[in-house]
């Protein structure tokens, strides 16, 4: 039977590490869904403008989206300018629903106050609905 063998050494101690903090760096600005919508439906525009795709099947096709859900992207670009710059400058946060239904006005002066009367509370918009008058009456 082989002689015991002893080994000694010493254990290291833990040492608290230092803290170590990340480098500052300016925050980076975040760009809202709505926003990169908004850009596609310029950049799909302009290629199909200039015949770099054929037709808007085929850029639903290349982009693995519906027809209609191409279509609604497209429609983005009938909001007014100060909406789509509101957008694209992150100042207005609003759902593509919303908007999807503000950009069926063309006059951009009904798309604002769509626009508002959307973000009314809901007990003043059914108290103007009660308001309203049918249409054969108008």
């Amino acid at each position: 039977m082989p002689d015991a063998l002893t080994i000694t050494f010493k254990m290291p101690t833990h040492r608290p590490r230092e803290a170590v903090t990340p480098p500052q760096s300016p925050p980076t600005p975040t760009t809202t869904r709505i926003a990169r919508q908004l850009a596609l439906s310029w950049h799909l525009n302009r290629l199909l403008e200039s015949g770099e795709i054929q037709s808007p099947a085929a850029a639903a096709r290349m982009l693995s989206l519906s027809r209609p859900r191409l279509t609604q992207i497209l429609n983005l670009r009938f909001l007014s300018p100060d909406l789509q710059a509101g957008l694209l400058a992150g100042e207005l946060r609003l759902s593509e629903r919303r908007l999807r239904r503000v950009a069926l006005s063309v006059e951009w002066n009904r798309q604002l106050t769509a626009l508002k009367a959307a973000a009314a509370p809901s007990s003043a918009r059914s108290a103007d609905s009660a308001n309203e008058q049918p249409m054969s009456e108008r």
